[in-house]
């Protein structure tokens, strides 16, 4: 159960947070420190509980994330399946879109594709000059059957929740675009204060506000990749995102793409 934004700008960066929604039973998660993949330079948080990850950012812009699949229409969970989050300190290795189908395709040859089902995404940065392009959200959806790929080069919202997938996307959707309508650009201190903010009919949070509140299951940290000309930097703010302190910064040696 999970809330994804990606917001590119038009001189190759982007913006992309992440609310991580969990049950009450699941361990706090260790914040972001820098690491190497593939030598070279990246950070990731690291969930406890599974030993992996559900987002991370390399030195060269790219960044991985992961949510649950919509187990309400794919192949249901099975329990004892690997961790899902494993797959995120795997695809940053070496996180190039076409590497990444193969990763899986590989994967899928071995029958080893034995996770349940979940969104991988990749955040690939874009580039400036005489042919500028903008950065890129690539999406990789397991449906425990299947890979399907697509990718979006366009603000976007995606949403992962165990409670009514259809609603909560509809209303953090429409959260999400309002808050666009409204103004929204990307800029990290407003996208920061939307995955802070409630559902208009819930002032005080609930299963349908970005920032959850709910007996079940509740988001316990907001992280968010910010990809500029000469940065990468991870920013993590743990705990309801709407109760939590200032933001921790972690910020990456830039280094250009082979």
């Amino acid at each position: 159960m999970c809330t994804l934004s990606f917001l590119p700008d038009d001189d190759g960066g982007y913006l992309l947070g992440l609310n991580r929604d969990e049950l009450p039973s699941r361990s706090t998660a260790l914040p972001p420190r820098l690491d190497e993949a593939a030598g070279v330079p990246m950070c990731t948080p690291i969930d406890p509980d599974g030993g992996g990850s559900w987002i991370a950012l390399n030195a060269r812009g790219y960044g991985v994330c992961l949510i649950n699949g919509d187990s309400q229409r794919l192949r249901a969970p099975t329990v004892g399946a690997p961790s899902r989050g494993l797959l995120v300190t795997s695809v940053i290795l070496d996180p190039a879109p076409d590497a990444v189908s193969e990763f899986f395709a590989r994967r899928q040859r071995e029958g080893q594709m034995l996770e349940n089902p979940f969104r991988l995404y990749v955040a690939e940065p874009g580039a400036r000059g005489r042919a500028p392009k903008r950065a890129t959200l690539h999406r990789f959806e397991w449906t425990g059957l299947q890979m399907q790929r697509t990718e979006c080069a366009e603000s976007r919202v995606e949403i992962s929740n165990g409670y009514d997938q259809s609603a909560v996307t509809q209303r953090r959707s429409a959260s999400f675009h309002r808050w666009l309508g409204d103004g929204g650009s990307p800029d990290l201190d407003p996208l920061v204060r939307w995955h802070c903010s409630h559902d208009v009919e819930a002032p005080d949070g609930d299963v349908f506000s970005q920032c959850m509140h709910h007996t079940v299951a509740s988001t316990v940290s907001a992280t968010f990749l910010e990809v500029r000309e000469g940065c990468a930097n991870m920013h993590y703010r743990n705990g309801q995102p709407c109760q939590s302190d200032a933001l921790t910064a972690t910020r990456l040696p830039t280094v250009r793409g082979e």
